[in-house]
């Protein structure tokens, strides 16, 4: 079908250029023999008028009659070829794709069906092992439920005995550490009070020393404004 398409597009497009090879000789070879003429008769009135101004005007005119004429006429027939190929491509186009659709659904219905089929598998045999999996879990549980039970009541029993021997142990201990607490409670206490003795009695010291050093100090000033009167004197 590709190649019957490819050549039905060649053979248009060689048609198109054949069509519009003879449309523009025919064109140009009526139009040629037109515009020679109108040509001859605007030089023969431009010859005879030596207006500068009127002979820029009608050449200009005769051009723009000539692009006129030579642009209008193939492009109409061209637009009407071009209307009947495209029209023509249409029809063959949607031909294609009819057939391409037909086939596509076809195959495409055959593809969901296997695509059913496999899904359906797929979900029967997940069910299968989620509903495995779940009878494993719960088996699991109630196993695991009748080992915690006996390892609750083991650890009970454990620590009752435990809790006993173990409060035994702490009231012996905490006895022995009272007793040794108060011993170094006493023997931190007489080093205190001796060291607390001992402060007490430098600090006196050093207070009656800065007390005779303050009386010195007076009665020495005392003794320099007496002698310094007695010398003034």
């Amino acid at each position: 079908q590709m190649e019957r398409y490819v050549r039905a597009v060649i053979g248009f497009t060689s048609l198109q250029a054949r069509v519009r090879g003879v449309q523009c000789r025919s064109d140009r070879l009526g139009l040629s023999s037109g515009l020679t003429l109108l040509q001859a008769r605007i030089r023969g009135m431009l010859m005879r008028s030596h207006i500068s101004q009127m002979r820029k005007r009608r050449y200009s005119a005769a051009v723009k009659i000539q692009s006129l004429l030579r642009g209008f006429i193939p492009r109409k027939r061209y637009l009407k070829v071009c209307t009947g190929l495209l029209s023509m491509q249409a029809r063959v186009r949607g031909m294609r794709a009819r057939n391409f659709v037909d086939n596509t659904f076809a195959s495409i219905v055959k593809v969901q069906c296997f695509v059913r089929e496999k899904l359906q598998k797929r979900r029967y045999s997940d069910i299968r092992s989620g509903i495995i999996l779940f009878q494993a879990r719960v088996r699991g549980l109630q196993e695991r439920m009748v080992v915690d039970r006996m390892d609750q009541s083991s650890l009970l029993f454990q620590s009752i005995f435990r809790g006993a021997f173990e409060r035994r142990r702490y009231l012996r201990l905490r006895k022995g550490i009272l007793s040794l607490q108060a011993r170094v409670r006493g023997i931190q206490a007489r080093k205190y009070t001796k060291k607390a003795s001992d402060a007490v009695l430098k600090l006196q010291s050093y207070a009656r020393v800065l007390i005779v050093r303050k009386q010195y100090m007076r009665f020495q000033s005392s003794l320099v404004t007496m002698q310094a009167r007695v010398r003034g004197l």
